[in-house]
């Protein structure tokens, strides 16, 4: 269930929840999540794998993936616990990804694209029978 499909009291009381609280009571996933379960259910290995999001994960997604023993993590967003007082448990869990948690560059955001018609340089993304124009390096496990 994702929070866009009606999600939980969480998502649609907002107002009584504040940023990085609450997820003890969401029915949503992230798509961290998503993708560590989604390779379970199909019997991926995700061990020593690389894991791509758009956002800097929060504690709980971070947390599941070292447990995946996933290698690295690249996020094209950066976010930060909004709780001051567990920004240094943040920290130290995101330090011990062996490849460490760390920003996307030469990468453009679909989202930021003014235009629908714009091409989506070095994304993979291009218009039909356009060659990228920018080297795109994919990770496997």
């Amino acid at each position: 269930v994702n929070c866009e499909e009606g999600g939980c009291d969480r998502y649609a009381n907002r107002e009584k929840y504040g940023s990085g609280k609450g997820y003890d009571l969401c029915i949503c996933v992230h798509a961290e999540q998503n993708a560590l379960l989604s390779a379970a259910r199909f019997g991926s290995p995700v061990e020593g794998s690389v894991l791509y999001s758009t956002l800097r994960p929060c504690f709980g997604c971070t947390k599941e993936a070292l447990q995946a023993h996933v290698q690295a993590i690249y996020f094209l967003h950066d976010w930060a616990h909004p709780d001051e007082k567990v920004q240094a448990e943040y920290a130290r869990i995101q330090a011990a990804i062996p490849g460490g948690v760390r920003p996307l560059s030469g990468i453009v955001d679909p989202e930021e694209v003014e235009s629908e018609n714009a091409p989506l340089e070095g994304t993979g993304h291009e218009p039909e029978g356009e060659e990228p124009t920018a080297d795109v390096e994919v990770a496997s496990p």
